[in-house]
């Protein structure tokens, strides 16, 4: 995998797009077979990293993600992936590890959400976090194609995957932020 910088300098030409209306995955058991993952009910870990110059790593999901393709996002994953006993801020350490090549540091834990009211893309629990990384992105698990540092400017710019700004219909009460988890945690 190759990663590219995206754009030093925002210009909205730089920037593909999905569709709005992106279907949502839907995976069902078959009889016989391994169970795959039920994006509906799963428990997820997201950590915002920002640099020392307090620009956000986003990371671009590539066209064969299994969620969201094409959209922009922060590192995460499910919890528990590979260990069943795994908890929220192990994943989102692994994940941010798997994705980036970066050590987070000065975690700080955001809450959790039940997203299961949303209107669109309920996907169960998630689990929020940010960090500090020095350096830039050196490896990449596949599912995300591109990577950039942003400036908090371009943050309503960007088509991000659900529940990073859009939380309509979902359980904030175990949260510590209230309405949008980039607008709030990015200072």
């Amino acid at each position: 995998m190759k990663w590219i910088k995206l754009f030093e300098t925002f210009a909205s030409e730089d920037i593909t797009f999905a569709p709005k209306n992106t279907p949502k995955l839907n995976i069902v058991e078959k009889p016989g077979t391994e169970i795959e993952k039920d994006w509906n009910n799963s428990v997820t870990a997201v950590i915002a990293l920002f640099n020392e110059e307090g620009q956000l790593l986003a990371l671009k999901r590539g066209i064969t993600a299994p969620w969201k393709p094409g959209y922009w996002n922060i590192t995460g994953g499910v919890v528990g992936d590979n260990d069943p006993g795994e908890l929220p801020s192990d994943a989102a350490l692994r994940e941010a590890e798997e994705e980036t090549g970066l050590v987070p540091k000065n975690i700080k834990d955001w809450g959790m959400i039940d997203t299961n009211g949303h209107p669109d893309s309920a996907c169960g629990i998630i689990y929020y976090f940010t960090a500090d990384v020095d350096g830039v992105p050196t490896s990449s698990d596949g599912e995300n194609s591109e990577w950039q540092f942003m400036d908090k400017k371009y943050l309503d710019q960007v088509n991000w995957v659900p529940f990073l700004i859009d939380f309509r219909g979902c359980d904030l009460s175990g949260a510590k932020f209230r309405k949008s988890f980039l607008h709030e945690v990015w200072v």
